[in-house]
């Protein structure tokens, strides 16, 4: 039964219209199956079409009692019509031997009785339609009246969920009687046969989103559609097929990491309808855990099957490590950057150098209930020991001079004359280190020497990993260019080449002045250290 309150009201008017009669509703009980309260009348027949898939066919009729003002216009038959032929493919999509008897709803000017109420008494507010037990070769559907029009679309979407409740008797006789699993897959496969997601729809995509993080998915009804969308979505329309065939209790059938899969893209919004068209949902944010110094970060117990979420924040100025707690085998727990970074497992480190890094994170189980708190180690303040060097770095006169006067084949014969190297680590962990017509001179003899200028430089990305400076190139011009100008008694020869810059792969301090040291063990007999002095803050990219 759909607890949703729409109407149709193209199929109401002042007066019947003319129909065939339907010699089966004065049979006695005949149209109990459909509805308690009703007794033997005369009923007409509206229209009738053949539903057909791979391995068999089934009538689909629409009826209604003679004194009911249900039209038979040619929209109306249409629709009954198309919808049959869009009830074959659907069933197609998911594959496997499903089954389906004669399918006959039943279209009454009454309101629908109240599910709950053994008397049957009237609804205060209406569902829409109820599908009963099969009987005879033949699955009914009553088709309310209610007291707000909509679409006639929304009468398939509606139609399509009934009928699959059909398919579901007819198929599955042993179906456990949940309603997340009977009505969240109705649900799907309405969307497989009326793709367009509908306003009465849609509240039940948002009361998933307003449910997930409290109500269990086992006792959620209508808007567990989302859990079948993602697995329809992810592995193909038949994979809901085989889950509803091989289901016997939640525990089994949703794995920890399928679970964490469907979370991971429901939190990414990355869910598709059917027809490829993005589900429109909003996941309710956690709260917001400000993360500045040591810190003892507890996570609550978990209830099976909800999604639980928060954003953590690092503040800038620090790295952070980070030791998880073991949690329950089932729990799942997964990270990631709010700037849209791939998903991954709880970090061991945080370098928040040079802005607040914030995370989402997520975590669930699917029977258990211990997530493992996490110990926070922060390192000291950047402006002090500089842990994080992010920003903009030139080299000293010194260190310059001693880079390029050295040699490793003895006394170098090269002299520094002027220039400039600068290091450039932006904020969002790409950098260049670029040579700044760097000058030299290398004397062979009084009247043989070399002038040689380099500019130009490499692009990388970086990071920090145990106190060393990492980089790794990125595409693009990497190569230094080397204008020389070589002098001899025959004259000047001006020669111009590309070469290698130098790679940064370092470890790194600050000294009491604040300089950058960068060190790395080298050849022997020739230093790769380094020495840099700021010159401004971490620059945009």
């Amino acid at each position: 039964m759909r607890a949703i309150i729409v109407a149709l009201s193209m199929l109401f008017w002042a007066a019947p219209a003319n129909a065939a009669e339907f010699a089966r509703c004065t049979v006695e009980g005949y149209l109990f199956h459909f509805d308690r309260r009703l007794e033997a009348q005369p009923c007409e027949e509206i229209t009738s079409a053949t539903i057909r898939w791979r391995g068999g066919e089934a009538v689909l009729r629409a009826i209604r009692p003679s004194n009911a003002p249900v039209t038979d216009n040619a929209a109306f038959v249409a629709r009954i019509h198309t919808l049959a032929e869009r009830i074959g493919p659907a069933m197609d999509r998911m594959g496997g031997a499903l089954e389906l008897d004669d399918v006959t709803i039943l279209f009454t000017d009454q309101v629908s009785p109240r599910p709950d109420d053994p008397d049957n008494t009237m609804a205060r507010i209406p569902y829409t339609a109820g599908t009963s037990d099969l009987f005879e070769n033949e699955c009914p559907i009553a088709y309310y009246k209610l007291d707000r029009p909509s679409l006639g679309d929304e009468f398939s979407f509606t139609a399509a969920h009934e009928i699959f409740h059909c398919i579901q008797f007819q198929t599955w006789s042993d179906l456990p009687d949940q309603a997340w699993l009977s009505e969240g897959t109705a649900e799907y496969f309405a969307f497989l046969v009326q793709p367009a997601a509908h306003p009465h729809e849609a509240s039940f995509i948002a009361a998933f989103d307003r449910d997930i993080p409290v109500l269990p998915l086992s006792e959620q009804d209508y808007q567990a559609v989302v859990y079948f969308l993602w697995l329809g979505d992810a592995y193909g329309p038949e994979r809901v097929r085989e889950f509803i065939g091989s289901f016997r209790r939640i525990e089994t059938a949703i794995s920890a990491d399928m679970w964490l899969a469907f979370a991971q893209a429901y939190f990414d919004q990355n869910i598709h309808l059917p027809d490829g068209a993005a589900l429109l949902h909003a996941p309710q944010v956690g709260g917001t855990r400000a993360i500045a110094g040591d810190d003892r970060i507890i996570m609550p117990d978990a209830t099976p099957f909800i999604l639980n979420n928060a954003i953590f924040d690092f503040d800038e100025g620090r790295e952070y490590d980070l030791t998880h707690a073991e949690s329950a085998p089932d729990a799942r727990i997964s990270w990631r950057k709010l700037d849209g970074a791939a998903w991954e497992a709880p970090l061991s480190r945080v370098s928040a150098c040079d802005a607040n890094q914030l995370y989402r994170v997520i975590w669930m189980t699917t029977f258990g209930a211990d997530i493992g708190d996490s110990e926070v180690r922060a390192r000291p303040d950047a402006s002090s020991v500089c842990t994080c060097p992010a920003g903009v770095w030139r080299e000293t006169p010194d260190s310059l001079r001693r880079m390029m006067e050295q040699s490793v084949l003895g006394p170098s014969r090269t002299r520094f004359i002027s220039g400039a190297r600068v290091l450039t680590l932006n904020a969002d962990h790409t950098g260049s280190f670029t040579y700044q017509d760097v000058v030299t001179e290398t004397h062979s003899s009084a009247d043989v020497w070399l002038r040689q200028t380099k500019s130009g430089g490499s692009h990388f990305t970086w990071t920090i990993v145990d106190g060393a400076l990492l980089t790794v190139l990125t595409d693009g011009d990497n190569l230094l260019h080397l204008h020389n100008e070589q002098h001899s008694p025959a004259g000047l020869r001006v020669v111009d080449r590309r070469a290698g810059a130098q790679s940064i792969g370092h470890n790194f301090h600050c000294d009491g002045d604040g300089r950058l040291q960068l060190t790395q063990q080298g050849v022997p007999g020739f230093s790769v250290d380094m020495e840099f002095t700021r010159i401004a803050d971490a620059p945009a990219p």
